[in-house]
């Protein structure tokens, strides 16, 4: 009997041990269960994240590349508008010679914040816009319009007289004395307005400045035009 005690006993102590490794292993199998599967849920929330991560990185890569496109565009654009508003500055300042006296007081100001060169400014391009335009404006107003000032002409023997200038837009003008007795005819030249004396036009250019200032009754008064 105690020959076969030892073994009986070792075999108990056997089945003792694997009955409690098969329980501790059916409880562990559970809490690793619920350890992947929540591992898996970890796992899949990192994907989402990582996916909406690789979304969101290549719409900024888009938005990116379309913001560089957009300023080289505009940087293109203003190159492009500096040159061509440089060309108008230089043609407006050749133009303002045939301003008349009354248009350049208006102008003046903005002529002055042209820039001297403007290939080679500092001058930022919106302000030099804004100031061609302002200036093209004042002289679209004053060319669609008839204006009267006064203003002074020499007469032949060197005397200065003042007179009353009409301007026809910057085309024509006429101008007389207060007298009636000095008138004359104006155009633009190269250099300047160019001034011939009409004397015989006198009588004509009173009338019509009287009805100009509504003191007669309008009627049409023939006055010579010259065109170049």
């Amino acid at each position: 009997m105690e020959s076969v005690r030892a073994p009986l006993e070792q075999w108990v102590q056997a089945r003792q041990t694997i009955a409690k490794t098969r329980a501790d292993w059916a409880r562990d199998k559970e809490t690793l269960a619920q350890s992947l599967a929540l591992l898996e849920r970890e796992l899949s929330a990192v994907r989402d994240q990582t996916a909406k991560l690789d979304t969101n990185l290549t719409f900024v890569a888009e938005q990116r590349a379309a913001a560089t496109a957009d300023r080289d565009r505009y940087q293109a654009a203003v190159e492009v508008a500096r040159t061509r508003v440089g060309e108008l500055e230089t043609q407006v300042k050749k133009l303002a010679a045939v301003f008349p006296p009354v248009l350049l007081t208006t102008v003046q100001p903005l002529l002055n914040r042209f820039p001297a060169d403007p290939a080679a400014t500092n001058v930022a391009i919106v302000p030099r816009v804004q100031a061609l335009v302002t200036l093209l404006n004042e002289v679209d107003k004053f060319n669609a319009a008839v204006t009267t000032t006064e203003e002074t002409r020499s007469t032949p023997d060197g005397r200065a007289i003042a007179v009353t200038v009409v301007y026809l837009g910057l085309g024509q003008a006429w101008f007389v004395n207060q007298a009636g007795d000095f008138a004359g005819t104006g155009v633009p030249g190269p250099s300047g307005w160019e001034w011939t004396v009409r004397n015989e036009l006198a009588p004509q250019l009173a009338s019509a400045l009287k009805m100009y200032r509504n003191e007669i009754p309008a009627e049409f008064v023939a006055l010579p035009v010259q065109i170049r």
